[in-house]
């Protein structure tokens, strides 16, 4: 969602403070040089909301700036690890 949210600029009803919250977050991130990885499930719920003429263009731009990984059970693993720290899934650090 941060990437429809920060990059498309597009909410459902209801989701508009978050448009706002995900740019400050990817500005964030930019500006300290964080890596960014994404995974195959982000990547289609990104492209997804294209036109299909425009996905071949979506695909391209994102794969030649981000590292794109597969979302296997490993990667389950590691995300769960991350939904479980409430300190990190709580912070305001970045959304308030």
């Amino acid at each position: 969602m941060v990437m429809i949210w920060g990059v498309r600029r597009v909410a459902t009803p209801g989701q508009e403070p978050m448009i706002d919250r995900a740019k400050r977050f990817i500005d964030h991130l930019r500006a300290n040089r964080t890596r960014v990885i994404l995974t195959t499930p982000v990547v289609a719920e990104y492209v997804g909301g294209f036109l299909p003429d425009d996905q071949p263009e979506q695909f391209k731009a994102i794969r030649e700036r981000y590292p794109i990984y597969p979302f296997d059970i490993h990667a389950a693993a590691i995300a769960a690890g991350l939904l479980y720290n409430k300190r990190l899934i709580n912070s305001t650090v970045y959304f308030s």
